[in-house]
């Protein structure tokens, strides 16, 4: 149950969010704030098991989760927008390009190596 709600509350606002940060000039305070928040929040999980009653606990820690994954997608959405502006789109496009061809090597690689344990495992059983 903990899963989907921080998946929930970390992918879903994420549409809302981008045009409340574009508002700012500045990003950085807002990454800063966040990240604080988020740990405030893991602090408060983390100290709500011992220290509360269970049901009193589960409760915190299901709304502390909430909140952390909230501020989870704002820190997510400011820093994708300030990589974005700051990281030129042929190096982008170039470093894409330079990952595919490694994804493909190491395919190429990982098939040949499967197939050879296959082959050896095969004739160490029938031996």
């Amino acid at each position: 149950m903990l899963v989907p709600i921080r998946e929930a509350c970390s992918m879903l606002p994420q549409i809302f969010i981008s045009g409340f940060i574009q508002k700012f000039s500045k990003r950085k305070p807002i990454y800063v704030i966040c990240q604080l928040a988020q740990f405030i929040c893991i602090a408060a999980m983390g100290l709500a098991a011992p220290l509360l009653s269970p049901v009193l606990a589960g409760y915190t820690i299901i709304v502390a989760l909430a909140m952390f994954a909230t501020a989870r997608a704002f820190c997510s959405v400011t820093s994708k927008d300030v990589l974005g502006r700051a990281v030129p789109i042929d190096l982008c496009m170039s470093l894409s390009r330079r990952i595919n061809q490694k994804k493909k090597v190491d395919l190429k690689v990982s098939g040949m190596v499967s197939l050879l344990l296959r082959e050896t495992t095969n004739s160490v059983i029938s031996s």
